[in-house]
């Protein structure tokens, strides 16, 4: 899960208000409440944090809040209370990972229709995040699944323009040229017949890492907008502008993305010390220049 903060309409240095759409990325293996008290890693937490004099050299530079057990081990009262807290903070929904393998069972299955339970009482909404290569044989199948969950729920899924909003992210191109537009396409509308198929879903696209060529990604011709799976792993993040850029070449809204740097550990898989480095200002840095580009999405 990742945190965002936001309050009302964001203006930056003097222009006009503006209110784009926000939405969270929302792991499906971190979700409030889902984990059983006697999990391996409640223990450990339990172990050493709660019990030790100080904590273990793994583990001193993260934080956990005072009632962490209770947040992570509360059931659906526990996601309620977060998508509460969401919404408070302006925020439209929550982009919810969910694989091929996750519905219907799964050790994750019942976390992903508790966020949705909670969001068909809420006004933050879910946005299904489906990371998976298009070319899979069973890719009918996983869209039937994760709109029979949605549709279980009535009122969870986020739309926008009239539209039911499907994010696909790792998609695996073939590229460009009408032979993988057309392939493309078939492909986007088996995954998403469920819903009355390709023209009846407001379809995001993540792009690469730095990935400014849409002509040469067809899913990404198709797509109604456009965004970037780019951790801040600067003081900015150069591929979400780049891709940004391309996106707005296009003709597309563009979901610019606002990280902490957690994901910089990525880079060789330095310590935790040296990903959660400057967290806050990076955090603050990405906000301001996702402000300043002023995008339809955050």
């Amino acid at each position: 899960m990742t945190s965002a903060l936001v309050f009302g309409d964001v203006s930056w240095a003097g222009g006009a208000a503006f209110n784009p759409i926000v939405f969270v990325h929302y792991m499906h293996c971190y979700v409030p409440g889902s984990f059983s008290s006697s999990d391996d890693r409640v223990a450990n937490y339990r172990r050493d944090y709660l019990a030790a004099p100080t904590p273990p050299r793994e583990v001193e530079s993260q934080w956990f809040a005072e009632d962490a057990e209770a947040t992570i081990t509360g059931g659906l009262a526990a996601v309620q209370a977060d998508l509460s807290r969401l919404a408070a903070s302006h925020v439209d929904a929550v982009g919810l990972l969910i694989a091929p393998t996750h519905l219907p069972n799964s050790q994750f299955a019942d976390a992903l229709n508790m966020v949705a339970q909670a969001a068909s009482a809420s006004t933050v909404k879910v946005i299904p995040e489906l990371w998976t290569d298009l070319r899979r044989a069973d890719v009918d199948e996983y869209g039937r699944e994760v709109a029979r969950m949605l549709a279980a729920h009535k009122g969870a899924q986020f739309e926008y323009q009239g539209k039911p909003v499907v994010l696909i992210s790792e998609q695996a191109p073939d590229g460009g040229g009408s032979q993988a537009l057309a392939a493309a396409k078939e492909r986007l509308d088996r995954l998403l017949r469920p819903w009355g198929g390709l023209a009846q879903v407001y379809v995001i696209v993540n792009l690469g890492f730095g990935e400014t060529n849409i002509g040469a990604n067809a899913y990404a011709e198709l797509a109604d907008a456009l965004g970037a799976w780019t951790p801040q792993d600067d003081w900015t993040s150069r591929r979400a502008e780049a891709s940004g850029e391309a996106a707005r070449t296009a003709g597309k809204p563009y979901v610019y993305p606002v990280s902490y740097g957690f994901y910089q550990r990525r880079a060789g898989s330095p310590p935790w010390e040296y990903g959660e480095s400057f967290g806050a200002a990076r955090l603050i840095e990405a906000w301001a220049h996702a402000v300043a580009a002023r995008p339809q999405f955050i």
